[in-house]
């Protein structure tokens, strides 16, 4: 098996409502992927293009200062990573979701072969306009 040619992770906010109540944590999807677009191998120094995969993991961020309420002692008083990779079945969010963080790791991973072929010195497909 190969390695995937893209990996990395993406940091965003997310907002958990339960009981009236609200939480705003840290979030991290690590992710490797390979794309269904041709891309510059480094490794290989050759474009290649191979079967699409996306596997991604998702973590959020607790923070055990922030419930002085509680009755039992947290493992830890610092802030730690919690997977909580279930929450990416399909079903539990919306699609716009799904399709938002795919079209994220799709650009990063774009951005990073465009990086990797002018490094090499091949052409590279120029940026979209900016609005």
């Amino acid at each position: 098996m190969t390695k995937p040619p893209f990996s990395g992770s993406i940091e965003f906010k997310l907002t958990i409502r339960a009981f009236d109540k609200q939480v705003i944590r840290k979030a991290l999807v690590n992710y490797t992927y390979t794309p269904t677009w041709p891309y510059y191998d480094v490794q290989s120094r050759k474009e290649r293009d191979g079967d699409a995969r996306l596997e991604f993991g998702l973590s959020l961020l607790a923070v055990p200062r922030s419930d002085r309420n509680r009755s039992v002692s947290p493992p830890s008083r610092e802030p730690y990573w919690v997977p909580v990779g279930q929450l990416l079945t399909v079903g539990v969010l919306r699609t716009q979701i799904y399709d938002q963080l795919r079209a994220r790791i799709d650009g990063e991973a774009r951005d990073l072969d465009r990086d990797n072929r002018v490094s090499a010195g091949l052409p590279a497909s120029p940026l979209p306009e900016q609005i």
